[in-house]
């Protein structure tokens, strides 16, 4: 892997702050001393980005939802090379000419961001953070800070914090860091990630710190403190970092040792909010599917198995096999919280479309501009449109999430509009992307729980 001059420059910078902070905060050599107990539930209060901070308003839904598409496609761009580049021969000629790729993270999109709120240090400092089910690293904005991206309330101080203490190089969680993501000057660690094309990053130092839950201090947890902090081009909600939830050992869940976590996202535009859960039990009528690992490659995400879909409790005509993993480690189905809408390859999603378009209710009008786009008259017309049901493969044979329309059908921000679209989409890369996301929109109003025991997920309708 090679730097630009540029990267070094700020490397260095990182690296002697780091060394500077020695003086003034203890290092320690240890790992987590007081692991939480996996039956002790933990909770935080999990918010839209737009009750947090009101976004501009797009001038139309057009233009929403292409710009909803464009963030996904970034980092629909970004799961993809991190999958090959974790998946392949690094010595290929595909790794010659993409030698950058494990550089890049993956960045949620902030058009579709839920956060959860968060004491930080001792006094406690709260801030907000997005969950991201695609990431793994916990990390938030620090002073001093150059440059900061914009967040809600003042950036977190580490020096006026009892608890805060930097990790050495030797430590388990230092090492848990993958190597391109990792900075170690001495004693000291520290940490670099850059999203989409590199231009966009957090580095700074790794230490512990103290995470309050509501009452409950929770000590000695991982986390990134940034130094240097560039915003994505599709802004950042307003958060001062993200709380990675990914499978990889330094996320958080691995820190707590918890057994689940679960979360039912609220409609963007409810003003409501509900709980991100560690350790409690799921619904009892939750539908419950194996998570599935990538043959060829560890990696963060979450992947489940999805043996077809029905339409008006039809089974359409597609082959499973179009949701298997292939040789490079691409292909398969990843439940993802940091993209927007839910995107299939070609051959899912054009007999997807064709049936619900032949089971559009009277009363609805297709938009000729978009033919995901339907102008409904009334909400008795948007209840006809046919149920959707995910067909999950199981241990004990196959199960059917089904789902109304407004589970796969939304409204745009203009509350004056008739306008209802799927939040179905074809691959943003086209005929030739096999990968199928399940984004944020498709599990709004669902309780997903992530049994990390059992290694199963779980949906339960209905439960926010």
């Amino acid at each position: 892997m090679k730097l630009s001059e540029s990267d070094k420059t700020s490397s260095i910078l990182i690296l002697f702050f780091i060394c500077l902070l020695i003086i003034a905060i203890p290092v320690v050599q240890c790992s987590r001393k007081d692991p939480i107990n996996s039956s002790v539930v933990l909770s935080l209060p999990l918010y839209p980005y737009s009750s947090i901070l009101k976004q501009h308003r797009h001038r139309n839904y057009t233009q929403l939802k292409q710009s909803r598409i464009a963030a996904d496609a970034a980092r629909i761009n970004s799961i993809s090379s991190r999958i090959r580049y974790k998946g392949h021969n690094h010595n290929d000629p595909f790794h010659q000419q993409a030698k950058t790729s494990p550089r890049t993270a993956v960045f949620p999109n902030a058009y579709q961001t839920y956060l959860v709120n968060i004491g930080v240090g001792q006094p406690e400092k709260q801030i907000f953070l997005v969950m991201d089910t695609g990431s793994s690293i916990t990390w938030l904005q620090c002073q001093p800070c150059d440059p900061c991206f914009f967040q809600f309330g003042p950036v977190f101080d580490p020096s006026n914090s009892s608890t805060f203490s930097l990790l050495p190089c030797s430590s388990p969680q230092c090492s848990s860091i993958p190597n391109e993501e990792k900075l170690c000057s001495g004693e000291s660690c520290g940490y670099t990630i850059a999203y989409g094309d590199g231009s966009d990053q957090s580095s700074g130092i790794y230490a512990t710190e103290t995470l309050t839950f509501d009452d409950s201090p929770v000590k000695g947890i991982a986390i990134g403190c940034g130094h240097t902090s560039l915003t994505p081009p599709n802004g950042f909600s307003s958060a001062a970092g993200i709380i990675g939830l990914g499978l990889e050992p330094q996320s958080f869940p691995s820190q707590i040792n918890a057994s689940s976590f679960s979360y039912c996202l609220v409609a963007m535009d409810s003003g409501k909010f509900s709980p991100l859960e560690f350790n409690s039990a799921p619904p009892i009528d939750s539908v419950f599917t194996p998570m599935v690992t990538n043959p060829k490659t560890a990696t963060q995400f979450y992947y489940l198995g999805l043996a077809g879909i029905t339409v008006g409790g039809t089974l359409l005509p597609i082959p499973a096999t179009l949701f298997d993993f292939h040789d490079d480690g691409t292909g398969g189905v990843i439940l993802d919280s940091g993209s927007s809408l839910t995107y299939f390859p070609l051959d899912v999603y054009q007999p997807l479309s064709d049936a619900i378009t032949q089971r559009a209710p009277p009363g609805s009008y297709l938009d000729p501009s978009d033919p995901t786009c339907y102008e409904i008259t009334s909400d008795d017309s948007l209840e006809k449109f046919p149920e959707v049901g995910f067909v999950f493969a199981g241990n004990n044979g196959n199960k059917t999430l089904t789902f109304g329309p407004r589970n796969y059908m939304m409204k745009p921000d203009d509350p004056g509009s008739k306008l209802y679209c799927w939040c179905f989409e074809l691959s943003p890369f086209g005929d030739s992307d096999t990968q199928t996301i399940i984004g944020m929109r498709q599990q709004q109003g669902i309780r997903i729980t992530f049994d990390l025991v059992n290694k199963q997920i779980g949906f339960s309708l209905n439960k926010c």
